[in-house]
């Protein structure tokens, strides 16, 4: 069965508030699906595009750079240039994206005032992001790297969508996502570093502080990679997320850069 995301259907780009990233009150970057169509102009040494490359999230990217204009907060917003690929080797390809992302991480660490960092991915991209928050050897493929306490630190908030690796009770998981395995289920030791991405939430009617995850990870019943599903429609399950949850993962970013 193919990891496959079709192409967002919503512009996958707009222009950045600052001129330079490390300029910027945030830096928002999204990752494709596998298979969704490549940005163009790359840049920062062949790790980021300045236009399109969202798949998926293209609705997220468009409402950080909307709304940050709207409230004078400045937003850098960009995509990650990796093959999102089958051909060959679908580990490697994740796995190339993830080395991607921690150099991209590694850039944004030695900015002179190091902006919050949100994510964004969908289908293998979700893999990446997590493969880069929390390394573990997949059938021989291993990043190879960790984070530093001051990139763990920089990452503000982070969404998922249908992410091959998704396993079911975790505290991060949106409410009714569900109860099924990934394909490419996480392992016990990359959870519990995962589980360590939190921050100190005051829900709405709660008198006391919670610890709450600063990642979200959306995954449908049915979902052909999330949820390894078979049905005739998983496939389709799998690509709707920008359609039903761009909203409710806007919120959530929002509330976490708020609280940081």
């Amino acid at each position: 069965m193919a990891l496959i995301s079709a192409p967002a259907t919503a512009s996958s780009r707009a222009a950045t508030t600052v001129s330079a990233k490390c300029d910027a009150d945030v830096v928002f970057i999204g990752v494709r699906g596998t298979g969704a169509p490549a940005g163009t102009d790359s840049g920062d040494g062949g790790r980021t595009w300045n236009d399109g490359g969202f798949g998926q999230v293209a609705g997220l990217a468009a409402r950080f750079t909307m709304d940050a204009s709207a409230s004078g907060t400045t937003a850098w917003v960009e995509s990650l240039d990796y093959p999102a690929s089958l051909d060959g080797f679908y580990l490697g390809s994740m796995n190339e994206g993830a080395r991607a992302l921690k150099a991209e991480l590694d850039e944004l660490a030695g900015c002179a005032t190091p902006p919050k960092v949100v994510l964004a991915g969908h289908s293998q991209g979700a893999h990446v992001i997590l493969q880069t928050l929390a390394p573990q050897n997949e059938f021989g493929a291993a990043s190879g790297f960790s984070l530093t306490a001051q990139e763990r630190a920089m990452i503000t908030g982070v969404v998922l969508f249908g992410d091959p690796s998704y396993v079911p009770g975790e505290p991060w998981n949106a409410p009714g996502s569900g109860t099924g395995w990934g394909i490419f289920p996480r392992r016990a030791e990359s959870l519990a570093m995962l589980a360590q991405y939190t921050w100190e939430d005051t829900p709405a009617g709660a008198s006391q502080p919670q610890t709450t995850s600063k990642i979200r990870s959306y995954c449908v019943a049915g979902d052909a990679f999330c949820q390894s599903g078979l049905a005739p429609n998983a496939i389709e399950l799998h690509n709707e997320y920008m359609v039903d949850f761009t909203n409710d993962a806007y919120a959530f970013l929002q509330r976490t850069l708020r609280a940081h």
